[in-house]
């Protein structure tokens, strides 16, 4: 099983301390991990409408076959987008063909059947994006909220893929309360994105139940705490980790441009306005002009 531990001192300088992150290349590597971890029985079989009625057991499971009903309401926003996204992510360029309106006379003299020119749009070229997506949440927000913004994620994603090459990480950064040696313990599971795991993307963005579930229970393990615990914001600051998520997660995955998604507010643009917030993180990250 590929799992990765990086330690790393505390981002907010608190001194002695660290900032712990476990990384895992992939969903199923994740899932192998979950279901080792030492879970009560009843956690294990039992939904809340905390986290929409999923185990975690059903959770664990459909991290590794994902789930097509969570696609749908993805569908629905990308709808209203692609259209729009698929012509201004492309551009005209002159190509190589065996056809076309101006001959390549070097490629026909070397005896190259594809010796002629034409005009065609195709991809424009942009950097790879590393899309970071926090999956913690206040209590305060509903598992319907959390659906909502899941699929308004996926939504993003997708669209974002069609610009220009997207590394996908879903995270889960927290504090277990009486932790004492660290500021933050972190998860970072990467999604398949060439081409993108579509119907497990859409449980792990959109099941409250991944984080609520299991991703917190697994960070009290990680953080070497002997029974569950309740889950703090890491470094006990959710202002401080939204504004320096994107660093927190470049030195961990040693990414470059990143688009960290920080967990929601109750008034999170994603939950009320999400169509809203597909459009201005098109413009700023795609190419769309929107």
């Amino acid at each position: 099983m590929a799992k990765r531990v990086v330690e790393l001192p505390a981002l907010n300088g608190t001194g002695g301390k660290k900032d712990k992150s476990v990384i895992f290349d992939s969903l199923a590597e994740f899932a192998d991990y979950a279901c080792a971890l030492r879970v009560d029985n009843k956690d294990r079989t039992r939904g809340r409408d905390w986290d929409s009625g999923q185990s975690y057991n059903d959770a664990t499971r459909l991290c590794r076959t994902g789930d097509l009903n969570k696609v749908a309401p993805s569908d629905a926003f990308m709808r209203k987008f692609e259209d729009i996204i698929g012509f201004e992510s492309r551009q005209f360029r002159v190509v190589n063909d065996v056809a076309g309106g101006v001959p390549n006379i070097g490629a026909y003299l070397a005896g190259n059947p594809i010796n002629m020119r034409r005009r065609a749009r195709v991809m424009s070229e942009q950097a790879p994006l590393n899309v970071v997506v926090d999956l913690v949440s206040s209590g305060g927000i509903t598992a319907k909220d959390l659906e909502r913004r899941g699929a308004a994620v996926l939504a993003l994603v997708r669209l974002l893929s069609a610009v220009r090459p997207v590394n996908l990480y879903a995270v889960a950064c927290g504090l277990p309360h009486g932790v004492h040696g660290y500021t933050s313990v972190g998860f970072a599971v990467r999604i398949d994105t060439a081409p993108l795991d579509l119907a497990r993307a859409a449980h792990v963005l959109g099941s409250p139940a991944v984080p609520r579930n299991v991703m917190y229970r697994a960070m009290d393990v990680e953080a070497g705490m002997p029974h569950e615990s309740s889950t703090h914001w890491a470094f006990n600051d959710v202002n401080y980790y939204r504004e320096h998520g994107a660093e927190y997660w470049q030195r961990v995955l040693g990414t470059e441009e990143c688009l960290f998604l920080a967990p929601p507010y109750v008034t999170d643009e994603a939950i009320s306005d999400p169509e809203k917030f597909i459009r201005d993180k098109l413009a700023k990250y795609g190419t769309a002009s929107l």
